[in-house]
């Protein structure tokens, strides 16, 4: 019997694109036939009926990493509309969908910057000079004169505006699926357009590495605008490696980089330009370098759980995240039990237990389970594999069917293939019959 160890790690939720949030009040808005519109960002896409849910628990549970596209049949209530404003100060993108908000004009003048909304009838939209058609005589909202947070993003007829853009916040005073099928997914990428039009892309790359050397890690940036200042935070399974340090690329000269090792295996790592600031491009900016430890093995995950990106303004922007995983060569652990064994009735005898491993081994647990009516456990023996220092410890599980065997200690078990416990077993049964041992943990 061969059984393999397996790693497990913890991996932090991390989005690879800002996730889209669809809200639809109830049915009669669809949200279903409008999220083939947004499939073109590549990003996860969650949908919400308002009248199905507690709005408000759904609402707490997103956050300004989220984009949100809202349905909007009724006036929001007083909890929904502190939302709103707790979104706007944490720079949230919020798109609003609906043919009632004017109903609210004071709220969309103090928050987002709206004078004044009315309804309009019109036949089409005006976006970058494309004629979007909605239906003939299809009510729509005319949103004028906007304030000074605020400016047009879409028209209708001649200073008509359809659409405002305000911190992220778009106002569209009619329904999406109005548009024909085609111009709508025109409005939507135009829409996307003004939304990512400062984003830069972080990526670390993937990486596979052999023998448990010094390993090198690309931080890469793909940037339209250029860029001041860079403080990104990772999280590394931190056992794994160590001594780190960051080295600028040549597309990063004129950075000074600092590295700090933060609690649970997270790293700051900030850039400051003092002379000119990183242009425009892609490709690695710097280049972390560790040293992995010597029982690594398997994948771990590198998550980038934090990050401030500031332009040539000194404002920040917004950042799109690819997030990489780190590959150790070495084969996996085997742990097996030899072959061929008997124990005579009544009588007991040890069976070995054996490990090929090529890297060194700081402490194991393993569970054994067996039918406890023919076979009963007595003890494990360490072999000489096992290094003197280490404790070998044995107890059960609150059933006679399993037993819970841990060693470690402060020396390493060396890599090898030989037998590392000698198990000793009473064989409890009336007839010859063949028993199977199995491993229920490792």
């Amino acid at each position: 019997m061969k059984i393999y160890f397996i790693l497990f790690y913890f991996i932090l939720l991390g989005l690879i694109h800002p996730r889209i949030v669809m809200i639809s009040d109830d049915y009669s808005h669809p949200i279903e036939e409008l999220s083939s519109h947004f499939e073109f960002l590549n990003s996860p896409i969650t949908q919400i009926y308002a009248n199905e849910c507690n709005i408000l628990d759904s609402l707490e549970n997103l956050s300004n990493q989220d984009i949100i596209i809202w349905n909007k049949n009724i006036q929001f209530d007083e909890n929904e509309k502190i939302f709103l404003e707790n979104f706007k100060l944490n720079e949230g993108v919020f798109v609003l969908f609906g043919k009632d908000i004017f109903d609210e004009p004071y709220f969309f003048i103090n928050q987002f910057g709206g004078s004044y909304l009315r309804n309009r009838s019109a036949n089409y939209v005006l976006i970058n000079n494309d004629s979007l058609n909605f239906d003939f005589s299809i009510d729509a909202i005319e949103l004028q004169l906007i304030g000074e947070f605020g400016y047009g993003l879409s028209f209708y007829e001649e200073n008509s505006l359809a659409a405002i853009y305000n911190t992220s916040f778009f106002l569209n005073g009619f329904w999406l699926e109005e548009l024909p099928f085609n111009n709508r997914q025109i409005y939507v990428e135009n829409i996307f357009e003004e939304i990512i039009k400062d984003e830069v892309l972080l990526k670390i790359e993937n990486v596979t590495i052999e023998n448990n050397s010094e390993i090198e890690i690309p931080i890469i940036l793909e940037n339209d605008i250029e860029i001041s200042n860079i403080e990104i935070i990772i999280n590394i399974e931190h056992d794994y490696l160590y001594q780190f340090e960051v080295l600028p690329t040549d597309r990063a000269i004129g950075v000074e980089w600092d590295i700090i090792d933060l609690p649970f295996g997270n790293l700051k790592i900030t850039g400051n330009y003092n002379y000119q600031n990183i242009m425009n491009g892609e490709g690695p900016i710097a280049i972390i370098i560790a040293n992995s430890q010597s029982n690594a093995v398997g994948k771990i995950a590198l998550q980038i759980i934090d990050t401030s990106i500031l332009d040539s303004e000194n404002e920040e922007v917004l950042v799109n995240i690819i997030n990489g995983e780190i590959e150790f060569s070495q084969s996996q652990p085997i742990i097996y039990f030899s072959e061929n064994n008997s124990i005579q009735l009544g009588e007991s005898d040890k069976i070995e237990m054996y490990l090929q491993n090529e890297m060194d081994i700081s402490g194991f647990q393993i569970c054994l389970e067996f039918d406890s009516s023919e076979l009963l456990f007595v003890q494990a023996i360490p072999t000489e594999r096992i290094p003197e220092d280490w404790w070998v410890g044995q107890f059960g599980q609150g059933s006679n069917d399993e037993i819970q065997i841990a060693s470690l200690g402060f020396s390493n078990l060396l890599p090898g293939t030989g037998p590392i416990l000698e198990i000793e077993l009473l064989s409890v049964g009336e007839n010859s019959t063949q028993s199977n041992i199995q491993f229920c943990d490792l």
